[in-house]
Formats: C-alpha cells, structure tokens, sequence
C-alpha cells in the first residue's frame, strides 16, 4: 500500500506521498482551523443579527408608541420571540462587538429606532426599537436598558434630547424623557412623570 523510505536520518513512512503535498495538507488544515475558529463565531453573530432584522420586520413590524403588544395572541408571541432573540447570548456579544461603534447605531436605525449624528451607543439594551429616539451627540454607557413597554404591554416612547449623557447600568422605563445635556448617573431608574 505505502512505501517505506529508509534514510540516513533514521526509518519514515512516506505513504507514497511526495513532502511538498504534505506540507501542504499540514498548512491547509492549519489555515482552516485557524479560520473557521475565527470565522465561525463572526458567522454565527451575523445570523443571528439576520434573524433579529427579519424576524422585527416580518413578525413584529412597527412598535409604534400607544401599541399594545398584548392585542392578540400572534403579536404577543411574536414579541416574545423578538425579547427572546433580543436577551440570547448572542445579541450580547453583538452589542459588545459593537459597543462605542457607529455600527451599533446603523443596526438601531435598521431595527426601527430614530438614532441622531455622532451618537455613542454603550451596549445600550432595547427591545421597543421604534420607540427609542436618541438625538445628536448623545452617550450611553454599557449595560442600561431601555424598556418602552410597560405592565399592560402599551408602548411609550423614550427620548434622548441632544447631548444627553446616559450612565452605565441605568434603567429608562416607558415614557421618560432625558432632557437636553442632562447627566443621568450610574445605576439610576429613570421613570415617566405620571
């Protein structure tokens, strides 16, 4: 079946295949580990990108402010679904990717939010896209949310007026309004004035 080749250097098995092809098999099976370990994940991030695009836009459409998420059993799961692709460790590492990038506020724009010019998006969590208007030169710090649905599932809109600075881990709830260069601190719950 193979030969063997007998040198000065000591006995190695050739299996009839020239070196040159076999450090070439060697260099292509390194180049594709290297590859799809590289690859891979960045495939499996951009589907799942795909996936929340087509499944807001052809499943939930429109969030408009005074939806009702809850006025039918079909809207109610297809929002469930899209909180569900929303919350997947993936959107989380696509945030990350993302994060400080003016990517993160294409992709906001794609998903249905209003997003200004020169705006620094921190990982900013939404799920109510369409209701989210963040204007110019706004900042947001990682891990704050941004939750535009309330209790009985009406959508109420959230605003970032120009220059607004929104801290790390804060939390806006249904109809607050970050005023013009207002600072909101770490940690801090914004709520709408009822």
């Amino acid at each position: 079946v193979g030969e063997v080749d007998l040198t000065a250097s000591g006995a190695t098995r050739s299996w009839g295949i020239p070196p040159d092809v076999r450090w070439a098999n060697v260099a292509f099976a390194a180049l594709f580990t290297v590859l799809f370990n590289f690859i891979e994940p960045i495939c499996s991030l951009v589907t799942h990108a795909c996936y929340v695009l087509a499944w807001k836009w052809l499943a939930v459409g429109r969030l408009r402010p005074g939806t009702n998420v809850m006025r039918s059993r079909r809207a109610l799961f297809a929002y469930a679904i899209l909180r569900r692709l929303v919350e997947a460790p993936n959107w989380a590492r696509i945030l990350e990717l993302l994060d400080g990038t003016a990517w993160l506020g294409a992709l906001y724009r794609a998903l249905g939010a209003k997003v200004g010019r020169q705006v620094l998006i921190g990982g900013l969590f939404v799920v109510e896209f369409d209701a989210l208007t963040v204007s110019d030169y706004v900042g947001s710090g990682s891990s704050s949310r941004a939750n535009a649905c309330d209790a009985e599932g009406v959508v109420a809109p959230i605003r970032l007026e120009a220059e607004a600075t929104v801290g790390n881990s804060a939390a806006l709830y249904p109809g607050c309004s970050v005023g013009r260069r207002a600072v909101v601190g770490n940690d801090t719950v914004i709520c709408a004035d009822r």
